[in-house]
């Protein structure tokens, strides 16, 4: 006869689900496709196996916490006998055949919902798993100690840093230090274009000419945001080059004098970088007298 005894589990996390509302007809709805699949191929698999042992329903659990499901997933965990992943001496507590760290974990977590406010059991646990040598799952257990801490308007834990998390912080700072950066404004001379540059030796900017009757018949505020011109040419182009530096750099550009007189469309492009203006030679001071209306 075939034993069925095989599921790979798989985490998710982190996991948001709606607040508020519920989408669709039922209660309880999958969102996360990935997760919806897992979740019905588990489903098939506890139906094949029929005879469900602790290993399946502290999977089953997790996987309804996942949905939500508090309430469901403390009636499923009732079912879990976990004495015997307590009573092998000097095993591996991270091993799969056991699930003891998973079964505490699940433990402390549920246990937030079942004894508020006192939470006994998982303030137990989480002291006991402070100073965990494997740091994914210190943390986690750090995380509801903070919960508990939060609550009692104590002082929160700090979390060990994974190296991984480091080398990931790390990499995104060496890339950001290394990107290039352009960003564009008129000065409060309106004559001069404030330019904000990085990691740049050259830019260009693009002038071109615009009929502002047209221009305010199709968008009379500008709701629909600056165009791009790139594929009509220009009538005025000028590259300027500037010292490469690692760090953010301004330098104010003239507007070219021959074009100061007219209502422009005003582009600065860096390779793939491009920033756009609006620019128009007049200006209009409003005083207002309040007493008077």
């Amino acid at each position: 006869m075939l034993k069925v005894d095989y599921f790979q589990f798989k985490e998710y996390n982190p996991l948001i689900n709606p607040r508020v509302h519920d989408i669709g007809p039922h209660k309880h709805n999958i969102l996360n496709r990935d997760f919806k699949n897992t979740y019905n191929d588990f489903l098939s698999y506890l139906v094949d196996k029929m005879q469900l042992d602790s290993k399946d329903w502290l999977y089953l659990a997790l996987y309804l916490i996942l949905q939500d499901r508090i309430d469901d997933a403390i009636h499923v965990y009732g079912k879990i006998d976990a004495k015997s992943w307590y009573e092998i001496p000097n095993a591996d507590l991270t091993s799969p055949s056991l699930l003891k760290i998973q079964y505490d974990y699940l433990s402390a977590y549920l246990d937030l919902y079942r004894d508020y406010p006192k939470f006994t059991k998982a303030r137990a646990i989480c002291q006991e798993y402070l100073v965990y040598p494997v740091f994914t799952w210190r943390n986690r257990f750090i995380d509801l100690a903070n919960q508990i801490a939060e609550f009692d308007g104590e002082v929160a834990i700090e979390k060990i840093v994974l190296d991984d998390e480091q080398s990931k912080k790390d990499k995104n700072d060496r890339e950001a230090d290394k990107s290039e950066y352009i960003n564009a404004e008129l000065s409060t001379e309106s004559d001069k274009i404030k330019i904000t540059h990085k990691n740049l030796t050259e830019f260009e900017i693009a002038y071109y000419k615009i009929d502002l009757e047209i221009m305010f018949s199709k968008d009379p505020f500008l709701s629909l945001g600056v165009a791009d011109y790139s594929f009509v040419k220009a009538n005025y182009v000028k590259v300027h080059s500037v010292s490469a530096s690692t760090d953010y750099a301004n330098i104010e550009i003239d507007v070219d004098p021959q074009l100061k007189s007219s209502n422009m469309l005003i582009q600065v492009t860096s390779g793939a970088l491009t920033k756009s203006l609006t620019y128009f030679p007049s200006s209009l001071k409003a005083y207002i007298i309040e007493n008077h209306g």
